[in-house]
């Protein structure tokens, strides 16, 4: 007997691996994936978080280390492994249409079902960069401030 499963009930994400832990994102939110590419610093005053800016599809994206926006020390990861996700950003700026996110290694698809996430307790949420820390399909995720990620990389671009 074949079950009927309803697709409305489920959203296809990317686990994108950071150091310690994973961010999700929903599909539609990751532009690509790219190939890790050395981003060209723009500034010296720049964070530690802010790796630079590379050019994608002829368009300026700028680069962060979520790892290093966390507070965390990112391991040193051969560059083969490393690949830069860019993600369309949600406030729909020509000047900042897209950011990209240094990864550790390939991110993956992922199907997020509601019945399949639990949402991490109060006192874990440490920075405002992270929406939830949730438990999906048992493992260990952030969902990230997409609006706060923003709002950071454009002060330094000011």
């Amino acid at each position: 007997m074949s079950r009927v499963v309803d697709h409305s009930e489920e959203v296809r994400g990317v686990y994108i691996p950071i150091e310690g832990s994973r961010i999700v994102l929903p599909n539609a939110a990751v532009a690509e994936v790219i190939s890790y590419v050395t981003p060209k610093d723009i500034a010296l005053e720049s964070p530690e978080w802010f790796s630079g800016e590379i050019v994608w599809r002829d368009v300026t994206v700028p680069v962060i280390s979520f790892d290093r926006a966390l507070g965390n020390v990112p391991v040193d990861v051969p560059d083969g492994q490393r690949r830069i996700a860019i993600f369309n950003t949600l406030n729909g700026s020509t000047n900042l249409p897209f950011i990209g996110i240094i990864t550790k290694s390939i991110p993956r698809l992922v199907r997020i079902k509601a019945s399949n996430i639990i949402e991490g307790r109060e006192d874990e949420q440490s920075s405002s960069l992270i929406h939830y820390n949730v438990i999906l399909g048992g493992e260990e995720a952030i969902i990230p401030n997409l609006d706060y990620l923003e709002e950071m990389v454009a002060k330094v671009l000011a």
